[in-house]
């Protein structure tokens, strides 16, 4: 059975409830009716600091809950230290009661609480004026006050702020941040991002796979490709305007598409298909460019080679089959069982299910292999090539080719040698080669495939999509899998 509030406040018993890694203390007392009324008091006061002639009221026609902050009372957990980690707390508070409307009342910091709750997403679509009984209450409370709620897009602008996720730590989570708006530079095009697509580079920067070849500064913006509206042009920019519809991956050192808005060099954006949506333009610019850059201008793929692509029912294998096929290619390919028609309707000539076949005992004499799964798949891959064929890795060792085209210092150049000299040795016994590819922006290259996606040949496979406030949790989905394509975020 549903928990019922009491009637009156002090009639309401204390409850607790788990959130945020802390125990919060709580009590919910008036109508069951309405949209709830989060109460806040001081840092120091706790439930029992409340006067039921201040509180009562406040519940005659609705539900009011008034909680403790972590360490206070009844709630256990350390203290917070800022008004912001306390907004934290009480949004999880909210999230772990069931509740995705509130009003907020809040006594002397309370109210600062209220404040900073009132900038936060999950209330972004709450913010209402209360009635005029609350004005009523408020006024005949000494010291009392209402939190003024202001929608998120006027406190941004009002500090020059925009909403992004970021993560402060390798390994850390993905979390909601206010970051300052971007420089636009002079030929740099600032766009809306209203769709991002999620890709395993992603997650591999935030695991700090690639810190060593990507070295960023913490806290940072995760996102590389983009779909949105052009909003201002630097003054070098000839070939965009705002209102353009743009997409694309932003090059590496400037990425950041998992916020409100981007500048983004122009030379790394391309006007977006005609014939997709907006959500399916986010989903190509990264995996398209790595297909093409792998097939095209290091495979130099020709009609009637034979390819083995890996991963064929993932994001970059769903384009990278339909690009061969374009080429002209025979086109082999790993997926599982239950998608197995999905990737022959993709084009895939020969599919092997990797739960119960072995490719290397199934294919022999190809041309080349686009490996996205490295380790020992990469090496078994091998095999597979007739002498003088290539593997391709995107995954991951990076050779010293990449380091040295990369710019990296002589030490972390070492280091990469070493970490790809075993691979580089066996496909030098088999008489065969492997690169190492990290895909690089370019939108000149974009457009080449959006008149492959506007014709029909390439089309772009969307597995998933979340909104803009649940870019943690599309994350969380990429790194678990079991989609076909890619996942989107949306923000419109």
């Amino acid at each position: 059975m549903a928990e019922q509030p009491a009637q009156r406040y002090q009639e309401a018993p204390t409850r607790t409830i788990a959130a945020a890694d802390a125990v919060f203390a709580y009590r919910r007392y008036g109508q069951n009716t309405g949209i709830p009324l989060v109460v806040l008091t001081h840092l120091g006061a706790n439930l029992d600091s409340w006067d039921p002639l201040v509180v009562n009221p406040l519940a005659e026609d609705r539900e009011a809950i008034a909680v403790n902050y972590r360490g206070v009372g009844g709630s256990f957990g350390q203290i917070r230290a800022s008004i912001e980690e306390m907004a934290g707390d009480m949004i999880a508070v909210i999230r772990a009661l069931g509740f995705d409307r509130v009003h907020v009342f809040g006594l002397s910091m309370g109210g600062m609480v209220g404040q900073a709750l009132a900038a936060r997403d999950y209330l972004a679509r709450l913010r209402e004026r209360t009635s005029a009984r609350d004005k009523h209450v408020t006024s005949a409370v000494y010291r009392a006050q209402l939190a003024p709620i202001l929608l998120p897009q006027q406190l941004d602008k009002e500090n020059n702020t925009m909403r992004a996720f970021v993560f402060d730590k390798y390994t850390g989570p993905l979390h909601e941040a206010h970051i300052p708006e971007p420089t636009v530079g002079d030929r740099d095009v600032l766009v809306r991002v209203v769709a991002a697509g999620l890709n395993q580079l992603d997650e591999k920067l935030r695991a700090g796979e690639f810190k060593q070849i990507l070295p960023y500064k913490l806290p940072l913006t995760l996102g590389h490709d983009l779909a949105g509206t052009v909003v201002q042009v630097g003054a070098h920019v000839r070939d965009f305007k705002p209102g353009d519809e743009v997409y694309g991956r932003v090059r590496d050192g400037r990425i950041g598409t998992f916020a409100e808005r981007i500048a983004v060099d122009e030379s790394d954006l391309a006007p977006q298909p005609k014939t997709t949506s907006t959500a399916e333009a986010a989903s190509l610019p990264l995996v398209a460019l790595t297909a093409w850059q792998a097939l095209v201008e290091r495979g130099n793929v020709q009609s009637g080679q034979k390819l083995l692509i890996h991963a064929g029912a993932g994001g970059l294998g769903s384009i990278a089959i339909q690009l061969a096929k374009h080429l002209g290619a025979h086109v082999a390919t790993t997926a599982s069982g239950s998608n197995a028609d999905f990737v022959r309707e993709l084009g895939a000539d020969i599919v092997i299910d990797y739960r119960t076949q072995d490719f290397e005992q199934e294919l022999s004499g190809y041309d080349l292999v686009l490996d996205s799964l490295g380790g020992e798949n990469l090496e078994r891959s091998l095999r597979i090539l007739k002498p003088g064929g290539k593997a391709i890795g995107v995954s991951g060792p990076p050779d010293p080719a990449f380091a040295r085209n990369a710019g990296l210092n002589p030490i972390v150049r070492v280091a990469v040698t070493a970490l790809s000299s075993k691979i580089r040795k066996q496909a030098k016994k088999l008489g065969v080669s492997y690169e190492f590819l990290l895909m690089r922006a370019s939108g000149e290259e974009l457009r080449e495939i959006t008149a492959l996606v506007d014709a029909g040949i390439i089309r772009p496979i969307v597995g998933k999509t979340f909104p803009f406030d649940q870019t943690p949790l599309a994350l969380t989905a990429l790194a678990r899998g079991g989609f076909h394509g890619k996942v989107v975020v949306t923000n419109p």
